[in-house]
């Protein structure tokens, strides 16, 4: 009989705190039942007393009743209400900004509705998480989570989980506007809700996937979109009323009417557009000021279209006095621009000016405040992976330093090896240029005697140039040409180029210039360490550091700077 009389009380109390406007009364009301009650009766007070105490504002007391909530149902063993007050904690954390507190309590509390197949509430969970790093500004790190997301879902196949995840990659690259990929994710999401029973995320899809569309002015697409939009909402009031339910979907309808008004505007459709804004503006009565402010936004644009610029300023006017009372700074630079130029277009350009000098302030203030908060970010990300990286440091630090040590004694041996065999090598090429050079004045003297005897034409002519660069260093000269050595030799071009190539062995007029350039860089090399690698290039004429390497590395085997270590050595013994 007890147990009857507090079930009448109990439930008494919630049928009249439903409609009490005094909050208080009905939650300590509450408080003075729940002791006396058991098993799911008390579950389910628990429960009330949290929605009573979510309208008081009250957050630490609302925050005691969910544990409550959660301690009480986990001692019942009631799974069901344990997972239902545990995602009742994650959107109270979400909804009054308490990000630290959701990030401590989301792992334990993923663990549980994953071990109980709870996937929407695991799901809806982490799109919390995820919504609320958008909204404090960080849209990497929500990103960064809504991939994380969709990774699992889509390794354990949980189409739930593929939709919901997709649903927020999409709403972060919509913020960065990215609309292209915002509209491949938006879209993915839309295909893979449609087929769940809970449409809360697919509505919420359809509403941005439609603005990302007009964005792109991609009309037909969104045209398309707002009708599947509408035959949703349909077929889940049908639904509901086949099974008894009466529910008031005209506040979901309203946002799917707007988007369709919206793209008949955009497109000048105007008598279209007319039919969409009534339905939006018949939806909208009695709904809060934000669905008021989006509402007379919908009507200064379709004035605005109509060219009944003084009926737009109307609303605009009515939305900017909306936002300084109710203090809605999320939409108060969109209020401020259109303002700005309605003003422009009634022909108030004073306050047109006005109005657009505050919105650039606030801009100004606004970047300010978003590059901040994203240069927050970006530290928390390289302080998270700077840990990440400082902990796997430490697991492996001895591995890692026995690892460096190996390698280093490796690249030392071999170091050590190479320039032993270099240093050989270079002293082999350095001897055998030295009797290369020795070789070729023997056979300039044989040459000299043997000119003289058969009077060869070519090698007299060659004698002749050779005299003349060697004594007078015409090839120190960088800009020298075959004409400029053909004009001081007193012949033709072609005759000096025959005398070179027979005299030589078929070098070429410029071929044989560098052969002289890298004999004489040769003498400097060994003879002038005063001088630097610069200035032996200069004087030896070439006009290109990198040529002169190159030149001389292909003739010798080695660098100018080996060459001269070993000269230098080697006169040092």
């Amino acid at each position: 009989m007890i147990t009857y009389i507090l079930r009448y009380i109990f439930f008494s109390i919630c049928f009249f705190g439903f409609y009490n406007t005094y909050a208080t009364s009905s939650v300590d009301s509450l408080r003075i039942v729940i002791g006396a009650l058991k098993g799911s009766e008390k579950i389910d007070a628990l429960n009330s007393l949290c929605q009573e105490l979510s309208a008081t504002g009250d957050i630490a007391a609302e925050n005691k009743a969910i544990h409550d909530y959660i301690r009480e149902a986990d001692a019942q063993k009631d799974k069901e209400s344990a997972g239902h007050a545990r995602a009742k904690s994650i959107f109270f954390y979400y909804n009054n900004g308490m990000k630290d507190s959701l990030e401590a309590a989301l792992p334990k509390y993923l663990e549980f509705f994953q071990t109980n197949h709870m996937w929407d509430y695991y799901f809806n969970s982490r799109a919390a998480k995820v919504e609320m790093y958008q909204a404090s500004g960080m849209p990497l790190s929500a990103l960064n989570e809504a991939m994380k997301m969709y990774s699992f879902a889509n390794e354990n196949k949980l189409n739930y989980g593929i939709g919901v995840s997709c649903y927020n990659i999409g709403i972060a690259y919509y913020v960065t506007k990215n609309y292209t990929l915002a509209e491949k994710f938006l879209s993915r999401a839309v295909s893979v809700l449609i087929k769940e029973d809970d449409i809360t995320i697919l509505l919420s899809s359809f509403s941005q996937l439609t603005q990302v569309l007009e964005n792109m002015k991609k009309y037909d697409a969104q045209l398309y979109y707002t009708e599947q939009w509408e035959k949703v909402l349909k077929d889940f009031q049908k639904n509901a009323e086949k099974h008894g339910g009466k529910i008031n979907l005209s506040g979901r309808y309203l946002y799917c009417y707007a988007s369709r008004a919206s793209l008949f505007i955009e497109q000048g459709m105007l008598d279209s557009a007319s039919v969409y804004v009534d339905k939006v503006v018949e939806c909208a009565k009695g709904r809060k000021p934000i669905v008021q402010y989006k509402v007379r936004s919908l009507l200064s644009k379709y004035y605005q279209a109509k060219k009944d610029y003084p009926k737009a300023l109307e609303y605009a006017e009515e939305n900017l006095r909306h936002l300084d009372k109710n203090n809605l700074h999320t939409t108060e630079l969109y209020a401020i621009s259109n303002c700005a130029k309605l003003y422009h277009q009634n022909g108030n350009n004073a306050k047109a000016v006005e109005l657009f000098e505050l919105w650039g302030e606030k801009i100004d203030s606004m970047n300010i405040a978003q590059t901040t908060t994203q240069l927050n970010e970006f530290k928390t990300i390289y302080d998270v992976d700077f840990l990440k990286a400082e902990n796997q440091i430490i697991s492996q630090k001895i591995f890692i330093a026995v690892s460096i040590c190996v390698f280093l004694v490796i690249i030392l041996t071999l170091i050590i090896v190479y320039s032993f065999r270099l240093n050989r090598k270079n002293i082999a090429l350095y001897q055998q240029i030295k009797r290369m050079d020795q070789t070729e004045e023997k056979a300039e003297k044989t040459q000299t005697y043997t000119q003289e005897d058969t009077h060869s034409k070519e090698k007299m002519l060659f004698k002749s140039i050779s005299e003349k660069m060697v004594n007078d260093k015409l090839f120190t000269n960088p800009n020298i040409r075959r004409k400029d050595l053909s004009d001081t030799i007193g012949t033709n071009e072609v005759y000096l180029a025959e005398a070179i190539r027979v005299c030589t062995d078929g070098l070429t007029v410029g071929e044989y210039i560098n052969r002289l350039r890298l004999k004489y860089a040769c003498h400097l090399l060994s003879n002038s360490s005063f001088l630097s690698m610069d200035e032996i290039c200069e004087n030896a004429g070439f006009s290109s550091r990198s040529t002169y390497y190159r030149l001389f590395r292909q003739q010798y085997g080695m660098s100018p700077s080996e060459f001269r270590i070993i000269a230098q050595k080697t006169k040092d013994k």
